[in-house]
């Protein structure tokens, strides 16, 4: 197998055509993560993929957008939960989610301080 072969596994090529959704319930289904291709290019294909964290009662609390870099992985580029949603895991959640659907994420190198404490804590 070739070395680009392995790379190209870190990265589920799906995720980025204008027709990919997935969904998936989480916290005892108080919430829902919709994941999609973010903004199609004229090959309706994009480089970027989003998560929507949803209420239960249809707001959207929560997103990320990740961008697929040129080593094969996922780097996420905003990450945004609302502060009444906060503390409860969604976030950790959505990076579970990205994972589940065959992605490698590696840490944003313009991550603020709230984001460098997520990554610690995520690999404890």
């Amino acid at each position: 197998m070739k070395i680009t072969e392995l790379l190209d596994e870190q990265i589920n090529s799906k995720i980025f055509h204008k027709n990919f959704l997935k969904k998936k319930s989480i916290l005892d289904s108080r919430y829902q993560l919709i994941a999609r291709a973010g903004w199609p290019g004229p090959q309706d294909t994009s480089r970027e993929f989003k998560i929507t964290a949803v209420s239960a009662d249809g707001r959207e609390v929560a997103w990320a957008t990740f961008i697929a870099t040129d080593d094969h992985n996922l780097v996420a580029d905003e990450l945004q939960v609302q502060p009444a949603h906060r503390r409860r895991g969604i976030a950790s959640e959505i990076y579970k989610f990205v994972s589940e659907l065959g992605n490698s994420i590696v840490p944003s190198p313009l991550q603020t301080t709230d984001g460098k404490k997520f990554w610690a804590s995520r690999n404890k």
